[in-house]
């Protein structure tokens, strides 16, 4: 957690578009369909911290090179051949090919993600005045060295311990995982609010309480929504009604068994 909350001036980043966005949209009078807008911040903020990038989904409010659409695509695949794997080798090939069902989701991720390595080992540093340079430096010392970096950094190290296959994983897994479980947390945390308005007063008396006390910053810090219990128990509430892993978590029962919530598994 030390080393993830490093990466919190990018999420401030993000957040402060997300906001901008949403106060533009609402002064237009402009219907959202929050769940969209959840990815679309969810995937800048895995853009940042993974290539100090944003997609620019904040920006254009759709969906950018297809990403989104491929992710589903991707998840869809994954589970389905999840469940009878050994049929993968032979099917992902020939569904790739002729672009059909999620194969072609997961397809045109990895083509991304590749290209994306292959841009950051190829492009040159630009060049900068002096005055530049040190700007830069000094933004770079409140800002931590996004994950492909290390990743490319622990390859040049020991390329047969850190592989490319590694880079390569690393990188599908912060894009896939990082980004849909963010944003289906942030809408089924937002639906179970609207769907229960008792709750959702509660919580803007807290967050109200805390602004009266300057206990808050804009945006708001992890550490102080940390400070927050009913934020806090709003979050892992919504969490429990609704997963954002749409799998079946198994656990392997220690040898004697174990007893969990008053039952016994042998």
């Amino acid at each position: 957690m030390s080393s993830l909350v490093t990466y919190e001036p990018y999420v401030d980043d993000c957040a402060r578009i997300f906001c901008r966005r949403l106060d533009e949209m609402s002064k237009a009078g402009v219907a959202l369909d929050m769940g969209h807008w959840f990815q679309c911040y969810a995937f800048d903020v895995i853009g940042e911290i993974t290539l100090s990038e944003r997609f620019g989904f904040l920006d254009a409010g759709v969906d950018v090179g297809g990403v989104i659409g491929a992710l589903q695509g991707n998840l869809v695949y994954s589970t389905l051949v999840g469940i009878y794997s050994s049929l993968n080798p032979s099917l992902f090939p020939v569904m790739s090919k002729f672009r059909l069902g999620g194969a072609a989701g997961k397809a045109y991720l990895n083509a991304f993600i590749d290209q994306s390595v292959v841009k950051r080992k190829v492009e040159p540093a630009a060049p900068m005045k002096e005055q530049e340079a040190a700007i830069h430096q000094a933004e770079d010392r409140s800002r931590p060295q996004d994950f492909l970096s290390k990743w490319l950094a622990f390859h040049s190290e020991d390329p047969t311990r850190f592989t490319a296959f590694n880079v390569f994983v690393g990188m599908i897994s912060n894009i896939v995982a990082g980004s849909d479980t963010t944003s289906t947390t942030l809408s089924g945390i937002l639906y179970y609010l609207l769907k229960n308005p008792h709750t959702l007063a509660k919580l803007r008396d807290e967050i109200n309480d805390f602004q009266r006390n300057g206990l808050v910053s804009s945006p708001i810090t992890f550490k102080e929504s940390q400070a927050k219990p009913y934020l806090q128990a709003v979050i892992k509430e919504a969490q429990r009604l609704h997963p954002a892993t749409g799998l079946p978590m198994p656990r392997v029962v220690p040898e004697g068994g174990a007893t969990i919530c008053g039952t016994f598994f042998p």
